[in-house]
C-alpha cells in the first residue's frame, strides 16, 4: 500500500498541468512561461508591469531555481513567490509561511474509509441522506449555473473574493480537469462542491444553501466516486491553524492526515517590491 504522503505532490499540483495552466493563466490574466518543463505564472499591474512571478510545486532544483529567478529579473518583476511541498533549503532566508492541507487516503476499502470518519461525521452524512438529499455529479451547464448562484451569494455574504465565472465554467466544461458534485432536494440544487482533478482530486470551491445539512453527504459522495475511479488520495485543500475555524473543523471530520507546504517570497526588483507592499498595506487599512 503506497504512502499517501508520497503520492501527494502539493496542493497546487494541477497548476503544472498544461491544459489547466493555459485556462487559468488566460482567465486570471497572468502570463504563462515555461522553464525546463516547469510552468510559472506572472501577474501584472497597470503602470507597474510585471509584479509577481508564481512558481507552484517548484522542487529545490538549483537549475530550475536559477532559471526562475533569472526570468523574474529579465521581466523586472517585483518578487517571486514559490509554493513547495518540501522545504527549499537553498532559499531558507526567504521563507514566508507554512501552508496546511488535509489528505484523504483512498487506498483502504470503502467500508474502512467510512468507519474511519468517526461516529459524528457518519451521523451527519446519514442526516443529509435521510432528508432526501441526493448527491450527483453535475453534467450540464444549467446545473453549474444553479450552483454558481449559491456560490456567488455565499461570497457576497461572507465578503469573499469570488473566482471568475468564465474560469470555473471552462474548467467545468473540461470534464478531465474539474468535477462538480451537487446536492439536490426535491429537484432543486441546494449546494455543491467543486474539485480540480489532476494526478489526484483537490477540493477547490464549496457552497450550500443555508438551512440544509447537506455538506457532509456531498463530500462523502465525492469520496466514494473518486474511490471508484481508482484515485489514491484526495487533497481537501487548505486549512487554518485555528481549530475553531469553521472550514477547518468541517474538513477535519474527513481526515486527520495533515500535510505541510512551504511558501517563499523572494524580492527581485526592490523598488517595485516596496511599492506593492505599500499598496497591500494601504488596501488592508482601508478594509479596517
Amino acid at each position: 500500500m503506497a504512502d499517501p504522503a508520497k503520492i501527494w505532490k502539493g496542493t497546487f499540483e494541477i497548476w503544472q498541468n498544461p491544459d489547466f495552466a493555459a485556462i487559468y493563466s488566460d482567465h486570471s490574466r497572468q502570463q504563462l512561461c515555461g522553464i525546463s518543463e516547469f510552468l510559472v505564472f506572472i501577474s501584472r499591474k497597470p503602470l507597474l508591469g510585471p509584479t509577481t512571478l508564481y512558481a507552484y510545486c517548484l522542487p529545490d532544483d538549483p537549475q530550475k531555481m536559477a532559471a526562475m529567478e533569472s526570468l523574474a529579473r529579465r521581466l523586472g518583476a517585483a518578487r517571486a513567490i514559490i509554493y513547495s511541498k518540501d522545504p527549499i533549503l537553498s532559499r531558507q532566508d526567504y521563507f514566508k509561511e507554512v501552508s496546511l492541507t488535509l489528505i484523504v487516503d483512498l487506498s483502504p476499502e470503502i467500508a474502512s474509509i467510512w468507519d474511519n470518519l468517526g461516529k459524528k461525521t457518519r451521523n451527519m452524512v446519514r442526516k443529509g441522506q435521510n432528508l432526501g438529499i441526493d448527491v450527483r455529479r453535475a453534467d450540464n451547464i444549467d446545473d453549474f449555473n444553479d450552483w454558481w448562484r449559491i456560490y456567488r451569494r455565499l461570497c457576497s455574504e461572507k465578503k469573499f473574493a469570488a473566482q471568475d465565472y468564465e474560469l470555473v465554467a471552462q474548467i467545468f466544461r473540461s470534464s478531465e480537469l474539474g468535477r462538480l458534485f451537487v446536492s439536490v432536494k426535491d429537484g432543486k440544487i441546494i449546494g455543491g462542491s467543486f474539485f480540480l482533478v489532476g494526478s489526484y482530486p483537490m477540493y477547490w470551491l464549496g457552497a450550500f444553501d443555508k438551512g440544509y445539512s447537506c455538506g457532509h453527504a456531498n463530500i462523502w459522495a465525492a469520496i466514494s466516486c473518486f474511490k471508484n475511479d481508482n484515485f489514491s488520495i484526495i487533497d481537501l485543500g487548505g486549512i487554518g491553524s485555528d481549530d475553531n475555524d469553521g472550514t477547518t473543523v468541517f474538513k477535519k471530520q474527513f481526515s486527520q492526515n495533515v500535510q505541510k507546504g512551504y511558501i517563499y517570497e523572494i524580492p527581485i526588483n526592490l523598488a517595485k517590491y516596496r511599492i506593492i507592499n505599500s499598496l497591500a498595506l494601504t488596501k488592508r487599512l482601508i478594509k479596517l
